[in-house]
């Protein structure tokens, strides 16, 4: 059965015997609710659980606060869990972000993944912060975060907010904030995941638990066979290199076919004992993609490896939490080129040779190094206070050209670091049906100066099920490393003049949520300053684009979320419109024309007896430039028995192509995936 997850209350009401609870009933409990059950009762839950009493009291606690009341949050948020998506047929955290309310995952040309919020993106995700379990991940280089490192079947949950998000996380934060809850359910299992495209996914996840402890990791391997056909359609030659002859002696095709495949390797362990935090996550990924304008003369294979150590301890007297934390974030890329020394040399015909960009020395040189404290307080029964210190060191070695030996050729950006240091604090009142959220944060950046970003929310709730509220919000967003110092001759060069990027943004949101239904409605108004964005450069002889700060736009536009459960039967639909969406030539917005005007996600489930549910979903959007508007659809059918579970999806069920726009140098060009209807099939088992 598809739940309608935190949004719709909770599934099991007190009066349910404990005979009857299974874990995932336990954990979906409220700690008022389990307040109701004798201490035998609540014996017999952790046995269920597999828990510790203290420690599935305190997993409660921290679920219930983490899954804030929709219609009480102090932010425009959604949430939907993994086993959402997956009962959809989504198989990706890609493409379970492309189902929320004006949200849709990209692939740029080279093979990132930018992530679009109300039009707001930058193709190495700069804008964007990704927080795994509320720990911000993403590399300091280029701003990019790790989408291949977190297999969807080990999400509890992905909220998502929409708007700056900087007063509680820090800087990078323009567009929204991307937070993944990993699964903590005191579970074992292991899941498989192949298609008809050639790709294969193994995963398994364990935990156990002791007397006062729990530990719980992860790991997942996904290689693929074949990949999907990209169709490059590039009518001009962006770059001014002589295409010359192979080495068979035929013209290189200004435009053509590539495969796109995704290979993954990923691990992540967590021990949590008392107040004490402690998770590690490595991964490695490889995309397939193409180095320039001129597509079939340069494909491309784009490797990340990150990792994230961290620790976090809290500690309790009486009212008073004092919560302190330290992350340790090494992630880098490297980039091999076929083709690639005669593109950066006009006066060479192309041929065959193999050229890559790295960083020297990469895992000691590229890094985030993160601490701070927070202290929050329950001054009265209705009002409570929140205020922390961060500091943070970013660095990036030396990033290199070389040939296929390895042989240094040219050195693209030094090595370089920032420095950032930060402070917020936060006062959230109560009083009858009225809330009033007010704060804000002090950031100092050695690149990007100096900002405070305040933050207020208003929320009246008018009854149980409805309220209205209204969010005032800044962000503050510096440059990051590649940004400023990168130095590519007829392709991209950074720019040390760059400011950072602010962003003031306005919600008025009307929210219903009840046990089977959950409605938001919301309309925006943002006002930008400063954008960074990689703009043509008038005075480059050579064709190369520059980092830069346009002056600043204004966007709106209106949203809205639905939920409803009855019976057998479950329906989530979510649209965005932008007003700006699709536009041209407007003034100081470079990011309008390739932003969809319009959104539109679709998900029906039908339960068919206790073990069978057979779902129908679409994910819908807007014309870009000269893409026209997309449409994909999915038909899954999923079986259960006690504790198996196998789901069968029909991928693309119109069989239609499904295009992405790309800019690349001055002139636009299209991506589109040539795929038909394929099959996926996904298992999963506990232990």
């Amino acid at each position: 059965m598809l739940l309608l997850g935190g949004a719709l209350g909770r599934a099991y009401p007190q009066a349910v015997p404990v005979d009857s609870l299974t874990r995932r009933a336990v954990l979906s409990l409220s700690v008022e609710q389990m307040a109701e059950y004798s201490i035998e009762d609540l014996m017999r839950m952790s046995e269920v659980v597999g828990l510790p009493l203290d420690e599935l009291v305190r997993l409660v606690e921290v679920s219930n606060r983490s899954q804030e009341s929709l219609t009480d949050a102090s932010s425009v948020v959604s949430s939907l869990t993994g086993e959402q998506l997956l009962g959809m047929g989504l198989t990706t955290l890609k493409e379970g972000l492309s189902f929320f309310a004006g949200c849709v995952v990209d692939e740029s040309v080279l093979g990132t993944s930018p992530v679009n919020i109300r039009g707001i993106w930058e193709n190495f995700n700069q804008k964007v912060l990704f927080l795994v379990d509320g720990r911000p991940y993403w590399m300091s280089s280029h701003g990019d975060i790790p989408l291949l490192a977190i297999p969807l079947q080990s999400v509890e949950r992905i909220e998502l907010s929409r708007g700056p998000g900087g007063i509680l996380y820090g800087t990078n934060a323009s567009a929204g904030v991307v937070n993944v809850v990993l699964k903590h359910d005191g579970a074992s299992g292991g899941w498989l995941v192949a298609d008809s495209h050639g790709r294969l996914q193994q995963g398994a996840r364990f935990a156990v638990g002791g007397d006062g402890y729990a530990l719980e990791g992860m790991v997942a391997n996904q290689t693929c066979l074949g990949g999907i056909e990209a169709f490059h359609d590039s009518t001009t030659l962006v770059f001014p290199f002589t295409v010359g002859l192979d080495p068979r002696g035929r013209p290189f095709p200004r435009e053509g076919t590539l495969r796109k495949g995704e290979e993954f390797r990923t691990a992540a362990l967590e021990l949590r004992a008392g107040g004490l935090e402690l998770f590690a996550n490595f991964y490695g990924s490889t995309r397939e993609g193409l180095g320039g304008a001129a597509v079939a003369v340069q494909p491309n294979r784009l490797r990340y490896t990150g990792a994230m150590l961290a620790a976090r301890h809290s500690k309790k007297w009486g009212l008073v939490e004092l919560g302190s934390f330290v992350e340790f974030n090494p992630m880098f890329l490297e980039l091999s080129i076929d083709n690639f020394v005669a593109a950066l040399q006009p006066d060479l015909q192309v041929r065959a040779d193999l050229g890559r960009q790295i960083y020297q020395d990469a895992w000691r040189r590229n890094h985030r190094l993160r601490g701070g404290a927070k202290l929050d307080w329950l001054v009265l029964p209705r009002l409570r206070a929140t205020a922390g210190l961060e500091a943070e060191r970013r660095a990036a070695g030396r990033y290199l050209r070389t040939d296929h030996q390895g042989i240094e050729l040219a050195e693209q950006s030094p090595r370089a670091s920032m420095e950032e240091l930060g402070a917020f604090a936060q006062l959230d009142w109560r009083w009858r049906r009225l809330r009033a959220v007010a704060g804000g944060r002090f950031v100092w950046n050695s690149y990007g100066g100096s900002r405070l970003s305040p933050r207020m929310s208003l929320i009246y709730n008018q009854n149980d099920y409805n309220s209205l509220r209204l969010i005032y919000s800044e962000g503050f967003n510096s440059p990051v490393l590649s940004q400023v110092e990168l130095e590519i001759p007829y392709v991209v060069r950074g720019n040390p003049e760059l400011e950072a990027e602010t962003i003031r943004n306005l919600d008025l949101a009307f929210t219903h949520a009840s046990d089977s239904r959950f409605l938001m409605l919301n309309a925006y108004l943002l006002r930008t300053q400063d954008v960074i964005a990689r703009l043509p450069d008038p005075r480059a002889a050579d064709g190369a684009t520059r980092y830069g700060n346009s002056p600043g736009f204004a966007r709106w536009g209106i949203e809205g979320d639905l939920k409803l459960s009855r019976g057998a039967w479950m329906l989530m639909a979510n649209a965005a419109y932008n007003a700006q969406g699709n536009r041209q030539g407007l003034e100081n917005d470079p990011l309008a024309a390739l932003s969809p005007r319009w959104l539109a996600n679709l998900g029906i489930a039908r339960r068919l007896g206790q073990a069978h549910t057979l779902a129908l979903s679409g994910r819908s959007w807007g014309q870009r430039d000269d893409t026209p508007a997309q449409s994909l659809w999915n038909l899954a059918y999923t079986a259960r028995l006690d504790q198996w579970a196998a789901t069968v999806s029909v991928q693309n069920l119109l069989g239609r192509h499904w295009a992405y726009p790309i800019l690349v140098g001055k002139d636009p060009a299209t991506m589109t995936f040539q795929s038909r209807q394929y099959l996926t099939l996904a298992l999963s088992f506990g232990l």
